[in-house]
């Protein structure tokens, strides 16, 4: 195993940064919703409905696109990529009505989807055996910088500029990333497998199970995160949102690295440890008003949440080697769909237990999946044991 060559620590790097301002266009509007429903007049729902046309880019059109680019050459491919998805900022910046902002919000998100799974796909193959969940980790890190500090950005530029100016920067920077990674990423195709075939082993058991413990593992996340800051105001910590805020998103950022290093050593039992510490965190935080407790609920929530990305991509990839840009487009999808999933059942939540509701339902929820998981890792162990002593 050959040691990390400078070239690719900074091709990592550019990954990240392309995730950051991939990830950033969808949590934007949580900053800008207020100066976008007074200027465009379209109220709360006005608002809503730029996450909501984005996600439906993403988890529909994102693996359609990517099917039709499974044989690229993969510099092109990202850089055909990062340089639309630059237009299709542009364009929702632009755009003078409604519709056409809508429209271009679909765009990005069919867009980013294929984006997503191609900066996962190069990282992976660009890491050694044993290094790769690392490599996933670097990556990931760009999401969640992004979950945490696009918002807040966003809110400051549209109240200084106005809401299209948060457009426009991101824009320019995947407009910034068009050269470096003209420079950094190699050149190869891909797969040569044909389309067909790589259809077929997104089928196996081995994918399936994958793609469907994303769903289940993820939802969490959104569940608890969406109304975070109304239950720290439930609790009487108005004034430490900031506080809170600022430890979910250093244990995210010390997450994606504990994440990738989890995939390359244990993959099952880090998303085990991953999950659990997720549902200890949420119920901590839906049982306590001190305020010191709340920030470390919090640091230890986005410390869980986000360790299992990377080890959810990587389990994707590792069981469909014939198919990876594919499987990572559908993985992309079944993100969003936990994601839509986690803010409906945090909605419930709120709607039948009060603020702490999503904390609640997130940390039970996840709770019950790493106890499932356990029972089945076990379980796989033992049968491993016996067949390892039947052979013997």
């Amino acid at each position: 195993m050959g040691a990390v060559t400078q070239r690719e620590r900074n091709l990592l790097i550019l990954l990240a940064f392309v995730s950051f301002v991939v990830m950033a266009t969808e949590v934007v509007p949580v900053g800008i919703a207020a100066v976008f429903a007074e200027h465009q007049g379209a109220g709360d729902g006005g608002t809503g409905l730029l996450v909501i046309t984005y996600a439906l880019g993403v988890a529909a059109g994102g693996p359609l696109l990517t099917l039709t680019l499974v044989g690229a050459d993969q510099r092109q491919l990202l850089t055909a990529l990062i340089g639309a998805f630059a237009i299709s900022q542009a364009l929702t910046a632009a755009a003078p009505t409604m519709p056409l902002i809508l429209a271009a919000r679909v765009l990005s998100g069919l867009i980013a989807g294929a984006t997503f799974a191609a900066v996962t796909v190069v990282a992976y193959r660009l890491a050694a055996r044993g290094r790769r969940g690392k490599a996933l980790g670097t990556v990931a890190l760009g999401i969640s910088l992004a979950t945490v500090l696009a918002a807040p950005a966003a809110n400051l530029l549209a109240n200084g500029l106005g809401w299209r100016a948060p457009f426009w920067v991101l824009s320019l920077m995947a407009a910034f990333a068009l050269l470096p990674v003209r420079r950094l990423v190699g050149a190869g195709r891909l797969s040569d497998i044909a389309r067909a075939r790589q259809l077929r082993s997104l089928l196996g058991p081995g994918v399936r199970g994958a793609l469907a413990t994303t769903v289940l593992v993820d939802p969490a996340l959104f569940c608890a995160y969406t109304y975070l800051v109304p239950l720290v105001i439930a609790r009487g910590a108005g004034d430490e949102v900031a506080f809170v805020l600022v430890a979910f998103g250093v244990g995210a950022a010390s997450g994606t690295a504990l994440g990738g290093r989890a995939f390359d050593r244990s993959p099952r039992w880090g998303l085990i440890a991953a999950s659990a510490t997720t549902g200890v965190a949420l119920l901590t935080l839906a049982l306590t008003a001190a305020t010191t407790a709340m920030v470390l609920a919090c640091f230890f929530f986005g410390l869980g949440a986000f360790a299992a990305i990377p080890i959810l991509q990587g389990g994707v990839l590792h069981h469909a080697p014939q198919a990876p840009l594919i499987a990572a487009a559908v993985n992309v999808s079944a993100f969003n769909l936990a994601n839509a999933i986690g803010a409906g059942a945090g909605a419930i939540g709120i709607s039948a237990f009060g603020p702490a509701g999503p904390a609640y339902i997130g940390g039970a929820e996840t709770l019950a999946v790493a106890a499932v998981l356990s029972v089945m890792t076990v379980r796989a162990a033992a049968r491993s044991r016996a067949a390892a002593g039947a052979s013997a």
